[in-house]
């Protein structure tokens, strides 16, 4: 009987062995290819990163760095009766950045799951659905992050001082920065900006593109302008509130953090009457 689907045809060559060594399935005539040295070295990374014993081994790392680098036991310890976030969400938290890094090997990303869990509870302000910011950054590519970044810069300057005066914004305070955010984010990408005598303005395409994805993550707001042309005409967005609680988290500077995240005033002590 013939095997029509290619990924039967595969399954049935190692029905009972789905730990098969990644380097077995190579074939003679692709060891020989020119370009075998990266296919080995290939092929060698994903057998580590598939295996269970090396899931284990980065999960112990990580751990081991949450512990050690992060100090979160001491933190725990030290300062229990002050987490502003629950211990539940925290450990739920852990696990979702253990397996994730486990998983998916990225020392950026890991790096990152381990700032956020360590100044999560570290932070003064509360903390909900922590787990939601290890998706964020498991999902999200380095140009995403670079372009929250982008929008904190631009749209949150230590300069803004109408903020903390009056605890708000009008949209034309973002709306007239927004060609400063366009060039600022298109640099941060990486494309070429300069055309002789402006000729051919730079594509503005993909800034677009990463500031919507990271509106649907909730983690920027768009401002709106008139219609826009395609694909050089002007885009307004600012980070939102989560979006900065993740800068937060991840280690960024946030200006004029308690207006967007105010104090609670604490209790005061009254005498019995």
């Amino acid at each position: 009987m013939a095997i029509d689907s290619p990924v039967d045809a595969v399954e049935k060559q190692f029905p009972e062995h789905s730990d098969t060594r990644l380097d077995l399935v190579l074939s003679a005539g692709e060891l020989t290819l020119p370009f075998a040295t990266p296919l080995l070295e290939f092929v060698k990374l994903i057998t580590g990163h598939f295996s269970s014993s090396g899931r284990e081994e980065r999960m112990r790392a990580f751990l081991a760095l949450l512990r050690d680098q992060e100090k979160l036991l001491d933190t725990l310890g030290n300062r229990y009766d002050k987490l502003q976030v629950r211990v539940e969400e925290l450990a739920e938290a852990l696990e979702v950045a253990a397996w994730a890094d486990a998983n998916a090997p990225n020392d950026s990303k890991r790096d990152r799951y381990l700032k956020i869990l360590g100044n999560a509870a570290r932070s003064e302000d509360r903390i909900q659905d922590l787990a939601a910011f290890i998706h964020d950054v498991e999902v999200l590519g380095e140009e995403d992050i670079e372009v929250l970044k982008v929008l904190n810069l631009v749209m949150n300057k230590p300069s803004d001082t109408a903020l903390a005066t009056h605890g708000k914004f009008h949209p034309s305070h973002f709306i007239q920065r927004r060609e400063e955010l366009a060039l600022q984010i298109a640099q941060a990408l990486g494309q070429p900006t300069y055309s002789p005598n402006n000729a051919i303005p730079f594509s503005h395409e993909e800034g677009y593109s990463i500031c919507a994805r990271l509106q649907g993550f909730g983690l920027a707001h768009e401002v709106q302008l008139s219609a826009r042309e395609v694909p050089v005409g002007d885009y307004c967005f600012r980070p939102s509130k989560r979006g900065l609680m993740l800068l937060r988290l991840i280690g960024e500077a946030v200006p004029h953090w308690h207006n967007y995240f105010p104090l609670k005033p604490k209790p005061s002590a009254t005498s019995p009457t």
